[in-house]
Parts: structure tokens; C-alpha cells; sequence
């Protein structure tokens, strides 16, 4: 069993473990290195891992979070590692739930829903051959691939990938009343939550003549 079941009913493959459920890019803790160290072949490679993992060494920051190593990536550090099933499943880490802020009203939109995503991108290099790959973020690039195919298809009918998600209940409240006037403060969301704010006030003003819209101020900061 691993530590976190995987978020599937019945049986599966471990080509789908691998490509749907294992983390294979986020940085490696000195945990799982620490647990790697046995699995190693090679003597050299047995010993590095060692230096990695001491108290205050600084072998583990130069080689895994300098180069932005992830699993994918630990071969080019000790090339004589064979990891096994079982510990794939049971001490490598699953790829966590990443939360978007919904940037739509589900009053002005009821059947759909809209999120705002930053696409991240990070430089990887090899320590065994100094090569440099450009890698997006895990989640964000999965996107923009499905989104990049929808428009190749004309932007119409149904997109053929699917990816798992769910909805929290937002923190983020309208007034009472539509008059009372509001005042938009995001200090780490943006803009983004505040969407679906300016959405829902159109909307009921369009279906209302009769509603007073209070003012509306809204303070965001840019990195």
C-alpha cells in the first residue's frame, strides 16, 4: 500500500501510476534520497547520496535544488539507482491537488466554470551532462497542451482530454444586497476571484432594471 492510496476505484497499471499519479518533476526530498541510498549499485553513488543527506551539507542544495532536480532527473546524479515497484509506490511522492481561484459567476454562468492560470516554467540542468531543459509547471503546461489542442481543433466541440478536479466552497462573499457598496482586496489572489464579483453584479443588474449597484473599489498589487 502507499501512503496515500491513489484516487482511483479498482485495479491500476503501472504505466498510469507513473504518467498520472507519481510526481516525477517536483524537487526530491532528503527523505526519499535518504531511502534511495540502498538502491544504488554503485559504491560512488551509495556514498554521494550519503554526502547529500548529511546535516549540513550543501551537496544537496548544489546538485537537486540549484538544478531543480526532480525524480525524472536522478539518474544524471547516480546513474546506477534502480528504483523498484514497490518503492515507487510506496516512497515516492503523488502528485499533489494545485488550487486555482474560480474567476467566474455561477449565477451568470451556471454551467460553466472558469479559472485564471499563470503558466510556470523552470530551467532544469543535468549534472552529468550540464544540459539545460526548459520544463513547464506540472499542472499549468498539462493545461495549456489541452488548450493549445482545442484551438488546433477550430476551438469547437468536445475536448477529448479530462483531468480530475473538484470545487471548495470559495471564502469570498457577496453583500446581502446588491446597493451595499464593496471594497476588493487581493493581496495574493489578484483580480482573479473579483471576476466572478463584477459577473454577477451584471448580470443581475441586466435582469433587473430596478437594481442599484453600490460602488465597487478594488486594490491588487503585481509582482
Amino acid at each position: 500500500m502507499t501512503k496515500t492510496p491513489f484516487p482511483v476505484d479498482g485495479e491500476i497499471s503501472f504505466r498510469d501510476a507513473l504518467t498520472k499519479h507519481i510526481d516525477l518533476t517536483s524537487p526530491i526530498s532528503k527523505k526519499m534520497l535518504t531511502a534511495m541510498i540502498h538502491l544504488c549499485e554503485a559504491q560512488p553513488d551509495k556514498a554521494l547520496l550519503e554526502e547529500v543527506v548529511k546535516n549540513k551539507s550543501t551537496k544537496y542544495d548544489e546538485l537537486f535544488k540549484q538544478n531543480n532536480l526532480g525524480l525524472l532527473d536522478i539518474l544524471s546524479v547516480v546513474p546506477s539507482l534502480r528504483l523498484t515497484p514497490d518503492f515507487i509506490f510506496q516512497k515516492c511522492d503523488l502528485i499533489m491537488p494545485r488550487y486555482y481561484t474560480i474567476a467566474s459567476s455561477s449565477l451568470a454562468y451556471p454551467e460553466d466554470l472558469t479559472i485564471a492560470i499563470s503558466l510556470s516554467r523552470f530551467e532544469v540542468t543535468l549534472p552529468d551532462t550540464g544540459e539545460k531543459l526548459i520544463r513547464d509547471g506540472l499542472v499549468s503546461g498539462y493545461l495549456e497542451q489541452i488548450h493549445k489542442s482545442h484551438l488546433a481543433a477550430g476551438g469547437n466541440g468536445p475536448i477529448p482530454d479530462t483531468t480530475m478536479c473538484f470545487v471548495k466552497d470559495s471564502n469570498f462573499v457577496m453583500p446581502a444586497t446588491h446597493d451595499v457598496p464593496i471594497l476588493m482586496v487581493g493581496p495574493g489572489t489578484g483580480v482573479v476571484p473579483f471576476i466572478g464579483f463584477m459577473q454577477e453584479r451584471e448580470k443581475c443588474q441586466k435582469s433587473d432594471d430596478s437594481v442599484q449597484l453600490g460602488s465597487a473599489s478594488l486594490y491588487f498589487g503585481c509582482r
